[in-house]
């Protein structure tokens, strides 16, 4: 990704990656970059060789499904993926 800097939005290639994002659509993808400050119109080449955003990317990654499971477990489902939705 880094060597290819092709501009390609952050945000389509998650939802494009579902064999990682399983399940993200617009929302889930937008409301976890947001989270940490990553536009999804970021070029993923951007967030891949700058190393604190790639930690940040990782991170928040993977805390977002966790937090995801967490509501599974509940069985008690919110209307949005988070509070502050897009």
């Amino acid at each position: 990704m880094i060597a290819s800097q092709v501009d390609n939005p952050i945000l389509l290639v998650i939802k494009k990656t579902q064999e990682v994002f399983n399940g993200y659509g617009a929302q889930e993808a937008t409301d976890m970059l947001m989270s940490i400050f990553i536009s999804p119109l970021m070029p993923t080449y951007l967030v891949c060789q700058d190393e604190d955003l790639w930690q940040s990317f990782q991170k928040r990654s993977i805390e977002y499904q966790k937090e995801g499971l967490e509501i599974w477990k509940t069985n008690q489902f919110p209307f949005t993926s988070g509070s502050k939705a897009f």
